[in-house]
Order: structure tokens, then sequence, then C-alpha cells
């Protein structure tokens, strides 16, 4: 059978030369239009912000690397039947994608693969600055060899499988958080 070329890929109105600021925009109105939530702050404010989305009743897992202090991220499980009734959990992308409000999320910062799919909320912590313009800048900022596992994410888990009605969190959270930390200096809410 002869080659095929691959199709050329289209131009994308958002390149990594683009700037911050439309990709930080195209990303948080990506995220809102999956049925996700875009909450903006500060690196000094991390723990109050997660304060305010983790309610002291909910059983959480955190899985920050040095950003968050006041949280007790305690033992990690290693059997995902420990994660049964987890409410929330709160893990760091390592990129953003502006093109489709997609997380990219390795093993080393989620520790169990089953977390982000067995807990009710997912909270995810990007910083501002780890925006991709889109998934051929995205893949090339990402290190796949030097993980295990890992996974983009869009939004909460969504079907219309069952007599086409929607249904959000069949298939994993019901809710999706993405709390964007901005640079030192910069303004955020």
């Amino acid at each position: 059978m002869p080659a095929v070329e691959h199709p050329p890929v289209p131009p994308v109105h958002l390149t990594r030369h683009s700037g911050e600021a439309p990709r930080l925009a195209a990303f948080c109105d990506r995220v809102r239009e999956g049925g996700g939530e875009i909450v903006q702050t500060k690196a000094d404010r991390l723990d109050e912000t997660l304060r305010v989305r983790i309610g002291p009743a909910d059983r959480a897992l955190i899985r920050l690397q040095s950003r968050a202090s006041g949280f007790d991220t305690g033992d990690l499980p290693t059997d995902a039947h420990d994660l049964e009734g987890l409410d929330v959990f709160v893990c760091e992308a390592t990129l953003g994608v502006a093109e489709n409000g997609a997380v990219w999320l390795s093993e080393s910062r989620m520790g169990l693969r089953a977390a982000p799919f067995l807990a009710n909320r997912l909270v995810v912590v990007l910083r501002e600055r780890d925006i991709a313009a889109d998934m051929h800048d995205a893949y090339e900022r990402i290190r796949i060899d030097e993980e295990g596992f890992g996974l983009f994410i869009a939004g909460p888990s969504k079907t219309a499988d069952i007599e086409q009605s929607l249904v959000v969190g069949a298939h994993g959270p019901a809710a999706h958080t993405v709390i964007l930390v901005a640079e030192e200096g910069a303004e955020a809410d």
C-alpha cells in the first residue's frame, strides 16, 4: 500500500508567541465550556484558596509538591480500594492547554493513578505560566518518556449514553476545578 501523507496542521490562533494573556483567557473559557470551574489565586494565598474548596468534613487526598504547607497530606494509599468515599482529590498539573482546557497530570504528581477518577471532586493546581497554546505545543513540553503514566483531563466526566440524557459524574468526578496560580506580582482574584 502506498504511503499517504499526513494532512497539514491547521494554523492555531494562539501560538506560543502570542503571549500569556490570550492563552490564559482561552484556557479559562475552555475549562468553563467543558463544565469546569476556574479559580485564580496568588501563590501566597493557595492554602486559603484550598481551604475554601475543601470543607472540614471532606475526606480529601492532597498531592502537592511543596505548594500548600497548611495541609496534612497523610500517607498515600497504595490500593485504589482505599479511595472509596474520597470526596476531594487535589493534585498539580504539569501543564494546561488553551485550545481545549485540558490539564496534563503525570503519575509522579498524582501518586495513585485511580485517584482523579474515584474522587467526587477533582481540584487541579496549575501555574498560569504553564499553559500551552495547543496540543502540539503541549506535546513538545511534556516528557512522556520520563513517566510511567500520564493523562489529559478536561472537565468533569459526562455521558449521554443513557436515554440520550446528559449525566455529569457518571464515570468519574462530578466537579472539576482548576486553581490557577498567578506569578509573583501578577494580579489574581
